[in-house]
């Protein structure tokens, strides 16, 4: 096999590389992204089905939190001073490696670390949101239509199940938790229906730098022990509200460690206070069970490569996750505000 077969297999051919006078001396693919070694030193290049005009914004994010020495990694310009070059239907482009490891999952330490390093971002991205014309976001009218679509799925999903004769475990576990699901589901867009009778529009909401993936395998730190947010192909414009859902989502754990996602509030609240329109929202958010909806679709699907095992394990994971984010939306009363 060449070298440049992985790359033409996914449709990244020879000529991109002359376009940085790259001599490709060793490649090796990591999840999404390949790591090559050149005559210069080691770089990342990545092929992403984002827009050209999102990958603009990306540059232009990156840009501007390098210049204000957050921690980021920044896209490598070719020769023509271009940082991505647009194919049809996606970008690539092209980072310098950074030798480090991923924060560690479930380690209480690191979780802290990440959301203090994510309310820094949202800080600085408040000023950003100012100099820049406007952007999309998720508005309450597609968040409603999105989740009800959900909500759809999920009556269907039920009713086959139902009708199923023989059923896996994994199937039999998860139709017992449907009426949990939906009832928490359709409270959630009730919630949200009252939030903008309330509050009018997520359009009023102040808007920063939402980074769309905020986990652990995008925050590397580095042999020197430092600290880089990697893979902002998905950052928006939008309330932080979404970053800090899909952070709690991901790892709110179980009651021995309540305490837990109180702590990442407070560290992120010293930097970033939430006012009681952002914090009912938060709520509303984190009360629909986005994450066991989409567990359930991928098992249906078959979109990874998992055994019944595995999603059976991923299952009651996020059915432990799910009833402690409801434990701590009603401990923390902002829906009744």
């Amino acid at each position: 096999m060449s070298l440049m077969e992985p790359f033409i297999e996914i449709g990244i051919y020879p000529h991109i590389f002359t376009e940085y006078d790259f001599q490709v001396k060793s490649v090796n693919r990591i999840k999404s992204v390949f790591k090559i070694e050149t005559q210069f030193g080691e770089y990342a290049v990545k092929k992403s089905k984002i827009s050209k005009v999102q990958a603009e914004r990306m540059k232009n994010v990156l840009e501007y939190l390098e210049n204000n020495n957050y921690p980021v990694v920044n896209l490598l310009k070719n020769k023509y001073g271009d940082a991505f070059i647009d194919l049809e239907g996606s970008i690539v482009y092209v980072v310098k490696w950074i030798d480090g490891k991923p924060l560690t999952l479930n380690y209480y330490p690191h979780l802290l670390k990440s959301i203090s390093m994510m309310a820094q971002l949202h800080k600085l991205g408040f000023s950003y949101h100012q100099k820049v014309s406007k952007t999309p976001f998720v508005d309450e009218i597609y968040l409603r239509n999105y989740w009800e679509d959900r909500i759809s799925w999920l009556k269907k999903y039920e009713k086959k199940l139902k009708k199923k004769v023989s059923k896996t475990t994994f199937e039999h576990i998860y139709l017992t938790y449907i009426p949990f699901l939906l009832d928490w589901a359709k409270e959630a867009v009730e919630y949200l229906n009252n939030w903008v009778i309330q509050y009018n529009s997520i359009g009023g909401l102040r808007k920063t730098i939402c980074h769309g993936r905020f986990h652990h395998r995008n925050i590397i730190i580095t042999t020197d022990d430092r600290i880089k947010l990697i893979d902002f192909d998905h950052f928006s414009m939008d309330t932080p509200v979404r970053d800090i859902a899909f952070f709690i989502r991901h790892y709110i754990l179980d009651k021995e460690n309540r305490n837990w996602t109180q702590d990442w509030l407070d560290a992120y609240q010293q930097l970033v206070p939430l006012d009681v329109a952002e914090k009912k929202l938060l709520a509303i958010y984190l009360l629909f069970p986005e994450r066991m909806i989409v567990l359930a679709k991928r098992y249906v699907d078959k979109v990874n490569n998992l055994s019944d095992l595995e999603y059976l394990n991923r299952l009651q994971v996020s059915w432990t996750q799910m009833k402690e984010m409801v434990w701590f939306i009603d401990s923390q009363r902002w829906l009744n505000e």
